[in-house]
């Protein structure tokens, strides 16, 4: 037998032996604060959830807080009053905002500081034209006892057309519905399954893109994530400012469904806001990073 030799034994010594370095960390303790989350759309009613802010030592979930004063201006006027919910925290007001308008939500509550916050609603650009390249596949199900065989279609790549405006900076959320079906059946008094109603809904569709558009431009949080995952593709004109342009994107799965229905699909092109696209994009991010512990920290965007 060899013997060992001292340099492994030492080998071994530093593989198994350990360091530990304690450092006490100065944690502040800050004062509680309000925290006023809202999105304002033209023609939508007008609801804020309101919590408080808590220290990052504490992993309870977030308080709601009632009895405050929450308020709405329209181009510095008091348009709005939001009364409270049953919800408790959850606040909201009849009044519908308008496109082009400023707004500023205003909101107070006893040991609390003030908080405010000030946005835009931008107006919409219109779809210029919507191409979809499709494939179908054949699909099977039991209707009763017979297996029944349909071909069914898919959305291999769509393009979405639109003209953006020149001479300013602008903020688009493209979002994708298809028409789903869903049976209603009850058992009559013999025990025998029975049809009873047919709906159909609106479902999203969760998306992708590889476009450029998607990857980013200037300042872009996620710059360099070629593709993107969720109901929703965020993106500015930095790529093609006041020009024409066709955004690539497809769905995860397919748009397609049976029954023998034709499968119909529903493209949404909203413009936003800088500070709605800067807290999307941020939340984005924060989840993409969410246990991994070589990851930077996400600061979420508030306005």
């Amino acid at each position: 037998m060899k013997p060992i030799r001292p340099f492994c034994i030492i080998a071994l010594a530093l593989l198994f032996g350990a360091c530990e370095t304690i450092v006490d960390v100065d944690i502040p303790d800050e004062p509680s604060r309000l925290v006023a989350n809202a999105f304002l759309q033209a023609d939508s009613l007008v609801v804020v959830e309101l919590t408080q802010s808590q220290s990052i030592l504490i992993n309870s979930d977030l308080k709601s807080v009632s009895g405050a004063t929450v308020s709405l201006l329209e181009e510095s006027q008091a348009v709005a009053t939001l009364e409270e919910s049953e919800t408790p925290g959850i606040y909201f007001s009849p009044f519908t905002p308008s496109v082009g308008k400023n707004y500023t939500l205003l909101v107070s509550k006893t040991g609390f500081e003030s908080v405010e916050a000030t946005t835009y609603i931008a107006p919409p650009v219109a779809i210029r034209v919507v191409e979809v390249d499709t494939s179908s596949f054949e699909s099977s199900y039991y209707d009763g006892d017979s297996l029944v065989t349909e071909r069914r279609v898919m959305v291999d790549e769509a393009r979405l057309g639109f003209d953006d405006p020149a001479a300013e900076r602008n903020y688009y959320e493209v979002s994708a519905y298809r028409y789903e079906l869903q049976l209603q059946a009850r058992y009559d008094s013999e025990g025998n399954f029975i049809d009873t109603d047919t709906v159909r809904y609106l479902s999203p569709i969760y998306l992708r893109s590889d476009d450029p558009a998607i990857s980013g431009g200037e300042s872009d949080p996620l710059e360099g994530e070629s593709d993107f995952f969720g109901t929703t593709l965020l993106f500015n004109d930095d790529f093609f400012n006041g020009k024409s342009y066709s955004l690539r994107f497809s769905d995860t799965q397919n748009f397609g469904f049976g029954f023998g229905y034709e499968p119909q699909w529903y493209v949404v092109l909203r413009t936003i806001n800088e500070a709605q696209y800067r807290y999307l994009r941020s939340v984005d991010l924060q989840y993409e990073n969410e246990g991994n512990p070589f990851a930077e920290p996400v600061q979420v965007y508030s306005n």
